[in-house]
């Protein structure tokens, strides 16, 4: 029998409502190992709700200097438990968290993964100008050191990696590219599909398009918004689900009433568990026409739910799902966005029987984390070895 390997997560924080890396690491650790041993390090309060059954983990609470989270308790709890494992697998950068991570490899000479999770894509320093600079100042103080002394950098798709390429300078580092997915949800889909009509009787007797994410600008909203209102689809409602309280999300409701499309638009705000899942296996089609994305975890989840997908050509994975005509692919604008909401409408309904298919063979074959997660695990055990 191999030895069994000890992997430490290391991430700012496990909040469901910040996106993939802590979707993808709640993943990782759910899931049953064989001679593999993970455990999760993160800054969230430990009275956190959303920490509930993912032990063992730590966590040493908030840190300071806002999202960068500043956090000596932190970097003494790595320093002293480092030792007990064989790699320290970072999520994401910009934060003390990789930071911390490489202090306290080098005191017990654990090796050092970094995983990017799309944070290298030249895309944010086209659309925040200002957080480039600062983000130049720490890659060329910090930020370049940690990923030139890491054992490795890792990308999910040769896509994030090729963009990465060069967006800092020095660029020095040794990139592996290593398999990625979603679970499957694991639930009965036609009962959660009526759980879900339940708490949205007023879905029950209508068709809808699906929004299923964070409520950010890079995410096109509004221009799923725009779309959906120029074309007044009959029948057809558009379901935004999805944590609903920033000030961007008050925007848009503000665009949909001068738009008059409010009785056509349902907010439904966070959704998780069965809830979820009954969204995406009921809707007609799930829309994402970002401006960026690197992997898209709820897209992967509704090919999961056999539902078809409409995406924009700046997500990374859009070449999979037009490989197996699992949805549509648009340009990243409201013109692309409502063309491909037309081309959906004029199908016939063996047409969309036929994606519906296209779309769980989509998942089953490339995105399924169950089939992933020996290959990622493999990865991992080549690294420390």
């Amino acid at each position: 029998m191999p030895q069994e390997i000890k992997i430490l997560s290391c991430i700012r924080s496990m909040n469901p409502e910040h996106g993939g890396p802590a979707d993808f690491v709640k993943s990782l650790h759910q899931m049953q190992y064989q001679d593999f041993s993970l455990e999760i390090a993160c800054m969230d309060s430990p009275e956190s709700s959303w920490l509930k059954g993912l032990e063992p983990i730590r966590a040493e609470g908030p840190g300071a200097l806002g999202s960068y989270s500043l956090n000596l308790n932190y970097l003494k709890w790595l320093q002293a438990n480092s030792g007990r494992f064989d790699l320290l697998l970072v999520h994401g950068l910009w934060d003390f968290v990789s930071v911390a991570a490489t202090l306290s490899a080098k005191a017990s000479s654990v090796p050092v993964a970094v995983f990017v999770h799309g944070m290298l894509d030249p895309w944010f320093n086209e659309a925040y100008p200002l957080k480039k600079l600062k983000k130049e100042i720490y890659w060329k103080l910090v930020q370049s050191s940690v990923l030139s002394s890491a054992r490795a950098v890792l990308f999910n798709s040769e896509v994030e990696m090729l963009r990465a390429q060069n967006v800092f300078q020095p660029y020095k580092l040794n990139a592996v590219l290593v398999p990625y997915g979603v679970p499957p949800g694991n639930y009965d889909l036609s009962q959660a599909k009526e759980n879900f009509y339940a708490l949205f009787p007023q879905l029950k007797e209508r068709k809808f398009f699906l929004f299923f994410g964070r409520i950010t600008q890079k995410k096109g909203l509004d221009l799923l918004i725009r779309a959906f209102s120029s074309l007044r689809p009959e029948g057809y409602c558009l379901v935004i689900a999805g944590p609903n309280a920033s000030d961007y999300a008050q925007e848009l409701s503000v665009l949909a009433q001068d738009l008059a499309i409010s009785e056509h638009l349902l907010w439904t705000g966070m959704m998780s568990g069965e809830s979820k899942w009954g969204a995406l296996a009921a809707a007609d089609l799930f829309i994402l026409p970002s401006q960026q994305e690197n992997f898209a975890r709820a897209m992967a989840e509704s090919l999961a739910a056999g539902t078809p997908v409409l995406l924009s050509n700046k997500v990374n994975t859009w070449s999979i799902v037009s490989q197996y005509k699992a949805g549509l692919v648009c340009e990243a604008n409201e013109a692309g966005t409502r063309e491909s909401l037309i081309e959906w409408m004029n199908m016939s309904a063996s047409e969309k029987q036929e994606m519906r298919t296209a779309a769980f063979t989509c998942f089953k074959n490339e995105l399924n984390l169950e089939t992933k997660l020996q290959p990622f695990l493999d990865a991992m055990r080549k690294l420390i070895n």
